[in-house]
């Protein structure tokens, strides 16, 4: 005897900073195999997850390195603009971590390197991102999208000390913007990004060797 049951388990979660409610849903199928003989009685319970209920794609980045890579646009909208989606022509100089709060003015301090620093400084400048802490295969509530930050922490000389955003678009793949430097769907390695934890994040000199783990944008500050 076979029996096939199917239900769907939804969690709800508020958020107040922009009072909406979001819904993630996991289908889950669970399958009764009853074997009966003479000589032998066996049951089976299996237990599988369909998959998560999928989100609209409208709010995910689209991979466009053309417009990020135009005269006006280059220079100076790094990793960090490209990440938050922030495109500005006529910048005068690369965004970092804590001025958008006025936390931080152009300059990092050496100890904002570490992890905990740039996270408190991205949760200052964007309220609403959600840190993770897995491998990046939980995925992000409806309404967000996917970024992945790491950083060669305090080393010397200072001019091999950075940090590295890198977000995930409609295509599922990886890009980022090092810095003056053209958009890029590759890693350190020429090749393409699945998974920038996995990657290969040394380019040249600069060593992104610490993940600082995966965030979730809400798809609002796309807009700004």
């Amino acid at each position: 005897m076979l029996v096939e049951l199917f239900f769907r388990c939804c969690i709800f979660t508020y958020y107040y900073y922009d009072q909406q409610e979001k819904k993630a849903c996991i289908d889950i199928r669970i399958v009764l195999l009853h074997i009966k003989t003479r000589e032998l009685e066996l049951g089976f319970l299996v237990v599988g997850f369909v998959g998560q209920t999928m989100c609209s794609p409208s709010y995910l980045p689209v991979y466009n390195p053309n417009a990020w890579n135009a005269e006006d646009f280059v220079t100076f909208n790094n990793c960090y603009a490209y990440a938050f989606e922030d495109r500005q022509p006529g910048r005068d100089h690369k965004p970092s971590p804590g001025e958008r709060s006025a936390l931080r003015f152009r300059v990092l301090h050496p100890s904002d390197y570490s992890c905990p620093s740039l996270k408190q400084l991205i949760g200052a400048d964007y309220p609403g991102v959600i840190f993770q802490y897995d491998n990046g295969e939980i995925p992000c509530p409806c309404g967000y999208y996917k970024a992945f930050v790491a950083t060669t922490g305090e080393v010397y000389p200072a001019r091999n000390r950075d940090y590295h955003l890198w977000r995930q678009d409609r295509n599922t793949m990886w890009s980022h913007k090092p810095g003056s430097w053209s958009v890029t769907d590759r890693d350190g390695g020429g090749q393409r990004i699945s998974n920038p934890l996995y990657a290969n994040r040394k380019h040249g000199d600069i060593d992104y060797k610490i993940p600082c783990g995966f965030l979730c944008i809400p798809s609002r500050y796309k807009s700004e």
